[in-house]
């Protein structure tokens, strides 16, 4: 069963990003909130500052971080990827590393032990934020056993939709593999229920709870 297919890149006015799409290369970047080195306008160098203390400051500003190029996948809702006036959200893309980086003990030397790491890597309560990618491999790009680690999370803004989708986009889940990403989605950030009373005033709830 195909894990992946050929995505389509649609066109200029039109671009089609998709949820579970997966691009490279892909900033990711890193910086401390209590020890952020930040450029200020009119400033010769970074200072090193808390930014937890800062109340205000230039929108001129900058701030140094550490960048890494990484291989990303799409976690937004497809239909929120339109581009259309009026829908532009943000475009959240989470990190996706070899499994060897993330995994302790990953073991790739015999079929055996490899099953025996998948096994670990499928079972949502043992590994509840990463998700697992198979080899991947084509002439343009090519990808080794790899996990999506859904908690680390890089946003861009919604003027980036056409860029990321005609310079990065390199091969998409197919239906099957999207609907175990989005299983997996689902159980990373929806195991904690809150009680049924939270969101109602006293008088709401008497009338929730009576209808």
């Amino acid at each position: 069963m195909d894990f992946y297919s050929s995505p389509s890149k649609g066109t200029e006015d039109s671009p089609c990003l998709k949820q579970g799409d997966i691009l490279w290369p892909i900033a990711f970047f890193r910086s401390s909130i209590s020890e952020s080195q930040i450029l200020i306008e009119g400033a010769l160098s970074p200072q090193k500052k808390d930014i937890t203390t800062i109340r205000s400051i230039s929108s001129q500003a900058k701030i140094l971080a550490n960048l890494e190029m990484s291989i990303g996948i799409v976690l937004n809702q497809s239909c929120d990827l339109t581009g259309k006036p009026g829908r532009e959200k943000p475009i959240l893309i989470a990190r996706v590393l070899p499994c060897n980086e993330r995994i302790r003990n990953f073991r790739t030397d015999s079929i055996e032990r490899r099953v025996q790491s998948i096994k670990a890597l499928i079972n949502p309560g043992r590994c509840p934020s990463l998700f697992y990618l198979p080899k991947y491999t084509n002439n343009e790009f090519s990808m080794v056993e790899s996990v999506v680690d859904l908690l680390e999370v890089q946003c861009f803004p919604s003027m980036d939709l056409h860029t990321l989708t005609a310079s990065c986009l390199r091969v998409r889940l197919s239906d099957e593999a999207l609907r175990a990403f989005q299983e997996r989605l689902a159980y990373c950030f929806g195991r904690f229920g809150a009680p049924d009373h939270l969101y109602y005033t006293e008088e709401e709830w008497n009338l929730a709870k009576n209808p």
